[in-house]
């Protein structure tokens, strides 16, 4: 998660060149209503300084 449109999408397109499942999203609080509804990643990228929620209180909750 990144509110950086261009970091985001560069990330994007670089793990789903390397056949990767990406769900990518532009603050915490809509990370976290993935995590809700299921979604289960291996892997985490967040930025810390973000709108709305930032990345250490996506970490804490």
């Amino acid at each position: 998660m990144d509110d950086e449109v261009v970091f985001r999408t560069m990330l994007t397109e670089y793990f789903s060149h390397e056949k990767a499942c990406v769900y990518a999203t532009d603050n915490g609080s809509q990370a976290l209503l993935l995590l809700e509804e299921g979604l289960r990643p291996d892997l985490i990228l967040c930025d810390i300084r973000m709108p709305v929620m930032n990345g250490p209180t996506f970490y804490v909750i």
